[in-house]
């Protein structure tokens, strides 16, 4: 995560001397994003900037992760499926956006919503961010260290991850991995001390975009 905030500064960087900007992030519907872009659309002025910042709400471990093209989504039964550590945290983490009709693959969708709200895209920046372990082994933009970022980017995800159990066992659908219900308090903080010690030995990575886009 740490990585894509970098690399969505430095894209806003590289456009400081521009006026008349927004910098947008959020999670909404389909149907919400619809209106979001259609009210972007009306509040800024012709020829004026618009940046989303998006980061796709699917863990992946590092050697496994390949990107679908744009306008394709995750096949996300694959990454909630069976029974490592990193198929339980997505079965809460990608199974509660799914369950609650976000979007999951936002940022392989957004580029076309900005196209039909009436946007020209003007530049994309899509990177990796890594998390937990991962970040004490790869480097971010211009070869930056991120380390300092190991137990900040575990614990930003636990308190993800702690809400939407809470939320998910209210409302009986939680699952740890797909098709497997956890009701029980103690199977349940095993799971998450799982999740946690894979993070801290194995790491994943998230995947972030940012998108530039300009009113016609």
């Amino acid at each position: 995560m740490a990585q894509v905030a970098i690399m969505c500064a430095t894209l806003a960087r590289q456009w400081r001397k521009s006026s008349d900007r927004l910098c947008i992030g959020g999670t909404f519907t389909v149907p919400g994003w619809k209106t979001a872009l259609a009210n972007i659309h009306k509040l800024l002025k012709p020829g004026r900037l618009v940046m989303l910042d998006e980061i796709d709400p699917v863990m992946f471990k590092e050697e496994l992760y390949i990107r679908p093209a744009a306008g394709d989504g995750y096949n996300l039964d694959e990454f909630m499926a069976g029974e490592s550590w990193i198929s339980k945290l997505n079965s809460v983490y990608t199974g509660f956006v799914r369950k609650h009709d976000f979007i999951v693959g936002l940022t392989l969708r957004l580029g076309g919503m900005l196209k039909q709200a009436g946007f020209t895209v003007e530049d994309v920046q899509s990177g990796q961010g890594p998390i937990g372990h991962l970040c004490r082994v790869r480097k971010g933009i211009d070869d930056r260290s991120l380390s300092e970022f190991t137990d900040f980017s575990i614990e930003g995800l636990e308190f993800l991850i702690t809400r939407f159990t809470a939320i998910m066992r209210r409302e009986g659908t939680l699952e740890a991995h797909l098709g497997h219900p956890v009701s029980d308090d103690q199977e349940l903080q095993s799971i998450l001390a799982e999740v946690r010690h894979g993070l801290q030995t194995e790491g994943a990575i998230c995947v972030g975009a940012c998108f530039l886009a300009r009113k016609m």
